[in-house]
């Protein structure tokens, strides 16, 4: 990875057997992410068309994945949290 460009491992998610390795420009990557772009981040690459109007063309979207670290224990209250409120609920 450099200030102008980084590397990515793309896995097919349809066929997990081969990977290729691609670069992309940094410039590609909306400013929300950013600061996603680190060693191991998880990433997606959408290439397809796109009709506005009539109008066919060619796009390539790059996001990272958005993911909240939490340790066992904050897990564990979590579950239990919602298996309190689920107890709670009464359906008619």
């Amino acid at each position: 990875m450099s200030d102008t460009e980084f590397t990515a491992k793309l896995i097919d998610k349809n066929d997990q057997t081969t990977f290729e390795v691609a670069q992309f420009d940094m410039d590609e990557i909306s400013k929300g992410d950013m600061e996603l772009i680190k060693l191991g981040a998880i990433s997606y690459w959408s290439v397809g068309f796109a009709n506005q109007n009539g109008q066919i063309s060619k796009q390539s979207l790059i996001r990272f994945k958005r993911s909240v670290a939490l340790s066992i224990s904050e897990f564990d209250y979590i579950t239990d949290q919602a298996s309190e409120l689920s107890e709670k609920i009464h359906w008619d």
